[in-house]
């Protein structure tokens, strides 16, 4: 029976005892825990007040799923103008250096010093085009490529990714990951006025997924921009890995920020002063 499993999981995610959940509903405890043991069906204004309560479509209560259009991407750059257009301007200046020195090593050098300082003073992630992940019917896709970024940047841009299935079963639990010791959102860096704007300038903010062989590092950087496609969707994404039965660690509470529209990175950094991180 799946609501009856579907109402332990969603109790449990918001840290409610059966008694907590009675409460809300002025119930019985012992309706709560029929429920759960699959003894007992909620009426139809019950099933309507727990969606409610806990926050999820009746369809999902009842079902176990809705409708969801897959496949999910997350963190893909959405055009491939910017990267054409830093090539396009870093060729040209090393043209005009090599006719005006008439040294071709001045005029390489001159493009791979500017390929550094683009790649540490933009705004722009250049690692979207490769560094991003796929949500479908069978599991993750992530990247599984070269180390090197140059490389992985310029396959991408060219449709030839490289990348990896992980099966929602070999998966053991998934964890989000938010560095809340490192840059504090209240000090006086310079830049602090575009604080995190500049993709190397901000937390290490990731998705670690667990399986037996190894641990996959998924970039979560998009949830640093309310207004990115990419912070609509990860709740979606995190309510199909629940629905297979995986393991979410959330002990930032990101995802109960995104879901109430607070800011999520206040959120992370208040879990370290309430004593949440270990």
């Amino acid at each position: 029976m799946i609501i009856n499993k579907q109402i332990k999981k969603y109790r449990e995610i918001n840290n409610w005892s059966q008694d907590n959940l009675a409460e809300k509903m002025n119930i019985s405890r012992q309706s709560i825990s029929k429920w759960e043991r699959g003894e007992a069906l909620p009426s139809i204004e019950n099933l309507i007040r727990l969606s409610e309560i806990l926050e999820m479509p009746l369809d999902l209560l009842v079902n176990g799923s809705d409708s969801i259009d897959y496949p999910i991407v997350f963190g893909k750059a959405k055009s491939k103008l910017p990267f054409w257009f830093v090539t396009a301007v870093l060729l040209l200046v090393s043209i005009i250096t090599y006719l005006n020195t008439n040294s071709i090593i001045g005029a390489i050098l001159f493009l791979i010093v500017g390929v550094g300082f683009v790649s540490v003073i933009t705004f722009f992630d250049y690692n979207k085009y490769y560094n991003y992940f796929i949500v479908d019917n069978y599991g993750i896709r992530v990247y599984d490529g070269t180390k090197v970024k140059i490389l992985a940047i310029l396959k991408a841009v060219f449709n030839i990714r490289k990348e990896t299935l992980i099966h929602y079963s070999s998966i053991n639990a998934v964890e989000i990951y938010f560095n809340n010791r490192g840059f504090n959102p209240e000090s006086s860096e310079a830049l602090n006025y575009r604080k995190r704007q500049i993709y190397i300038i901000r937390e290490k903010f990731s998705m670690f997924v667990y399986t037996d062989d190894k641990t996959y590092d998924l970039s979560l950087d998009p949830l640093f921009y309310h207004y990115d496609s990419d912070f609509e969707v990860f709740p979606k994404i995190i309510e199909i890995l629940q629905n297979k039965d995986i393991k979410i660690i959330d002990d930032f509470n990101v995802v109960k920020a995104i879901k109430a529209e607070e800011d999520l990175i206040n959120a992370a950094y208040e879990s370290e002063r309430k004593g949440n991180i270990a």
